[in-house]
């Protein structure tokens, strides 16, 4: 069944919309959690009707910054590892080998107002 302009139109906006209500909800959801960030490190287990946990962690990665700033550049190098830099690639390998070294996904759909 082949699809017309206007349905399109009409998906893209029902997406939309759907997506302003995700981003409201969304910035709800975080003015809400805001109330347990600054509380003890734990599991808060609801009282009421729906089984809710509520589990407060600290949230600690190591900043590869901080990293080169507070160890020794021997330290540096034992604990890091190389990455491919994609505009790198992108600048000094040929269409074929980028070819080669390019996983493909399914299409992202992108949606914007």
């Amino acid at each position: 069944m082949e699809t017309t302009a206007v349905d399109f139109y009409a998906l893209a906006e029902q997406i939309a919309r759907k997506q302003v209500m995700v981003q409201a909800l969304e910035n709800d959801i975080a003015e809400l959690k805001q109330h347990f960030r600054n509380r003890p490190t734990t599991r808060y287990e609801s009282e009421g009707k729906i089984p809710i946990t509520v589990k407060v962690t600290p949230n600690k990665r190591i900043d590869d910054r901080l990293a080169r700033e507070n160890l020794e550049p021997e330290q540096y190098e034992a604990v890091s590892k190389k990455t491919i830099d994609t505009a790198k690639a992108r600048a000094f390998l040929s269409d074929a080998e980028l070819e080669s070294i390019t996983r493909v996904y399914e299409n992202k759909v992108e949606v914007t107002i």
